[in-house]
């Protein structure tokens, strides 16, 4: 390394960002020094010295001139270059042709824009660990820019939009099309709502999922107010009406009555221990509705009658008997 004294030449010595003016009665390093510009005459000691101090014939317009050479930090300025070095024409239309503030890029040369590290990178492209945020600005991967969010596998897209195969999943997410977010169901129409709501015109088809109004889920039905139920149960004040729908407690489906016992059977027939008491009513066996008889056996509107030789009948209304 060589070593030299300086004597009122004047030179800035450059170490990290430190910068100082180095005068008459030091040793330096001549690899880290850059002299700066002459002064008016020429510099340190030389004819022409206009300095009365001995400050190295450097005139007020000279040190002037050097000081607007240095930027806040005391780094020589060289046209827009972040090395410190003088501006080189070779590079222009470059990536780093650019204007920089510290680490932070003002601008970038045509085609090359701030790849998200402060670096210039081809338009279009992110330096690595960032991407385009949704507006064309590079962002750290993983978050997107203000109005964009993830469309679903890590592109940005407008809030409110998915990429194709994905859907909101009911909190705004991007989700796989035909999944919900947790919380969240399909209301019916492919849309996400909070589970244990559809979306209008459809239901709880009764094992969770919506279904259109008036339909239910397979093995669940009606149970009488329109509330989906597994089949065979029927909501209070109804029960099966013979077909298996629930109708109003007391009444039957069309083609089917009261057996007897409450249960709606067949028109027709009855439940076991009843029988026709007349009308089409079914009462105990051995019994007939009013007006009727079972004088013959069975009950009858008819005067007593039958195999029986002598025959006492209590009446329309009684039960005939042999003796």
């Amino acid at each position: 390394m060589k070593k030299a004294s300086c004597c009122w030449t004047q030179f800035i010595v450059t170490c990290g960002l430190a910068s100082v003016f180095v005068t008459g009665g030091c040793s330096y390093d001549a690899s880290q020094l850059r002299a700066l510009p002459d002064a008016a005459d020429g510099a340190g000691g030389m004819p022409g010295q206009t300095d009365a101090a001995g400050t190295g014939g450097q005139t007020d317009a000279g040190r002037s001139e050097a000081a607007s050479s240095l930027d806040a930090r005391g780094i020589p300025i060289s046209d827009g270059r972040s090395d410190g070095l003088p501006a080189d024409t070779s590079d222009v239309g470059s990536p780093h042709d650019a204007a920089v503030d510290g680490p932070f890029i003002v601008s970038c040369s045509t085609g090359y824009h701030n790849g998200g590290d402060g670096n210039c990178v081809t338009a279009g492209t992110c330096s690595t660990g960032y991407h385009d945020g949704g507006a064309g600005t590079c962002v750290v991967s993983g978050v997107c820019s203000t109005g964009y969010h993830d469309g679903g596998t890590g592109t940005c897209v407008l809030i409110g939009a998915c990429l194709t195969g994905y859907r909101d999943g009911g909190a705004g997410a991007c989700v796989v099309s035909g999944t919900c977010s947790t919380g969240y169901h399909d209301g019916g129409t492919g849309t996400c709502v909070l589970v244990g709501v559809c979306s209008t015109g459809y239901h709880d088809g009764g094992a969770g999922s919506c279904v259109v109004s008036g339909t239910c889920s397979t093995g669940y039905h009606s149970d009488g107010t329109g509330t989906c139920v597994v089949v065979g149960a029927c909501s209070t004040g109804y029960h099966n009406g013979g077909t298996g729908t629930c109708v109003v407690s007391g009444t039957c489906s069309t083609g089917y009555h009261d057996g007897g016992t409450g249960t709606c059977v067949a028109s027709g027939t009855c439940s076991a221990g009843y029988h026709d008491g007349g009308g089409g009513s079914c009462l105990v066996s051995g019994t007939c509705s009013a007006g009727y008889n079972n004088c013959s056996g069975t009950c009858s509107a008819s005067s007593c009658g039958g195999s029986c030789p002598i025959k006492t009948c209590s009446g329309e209304t009684g039960i005939c008997t042999c003796g």
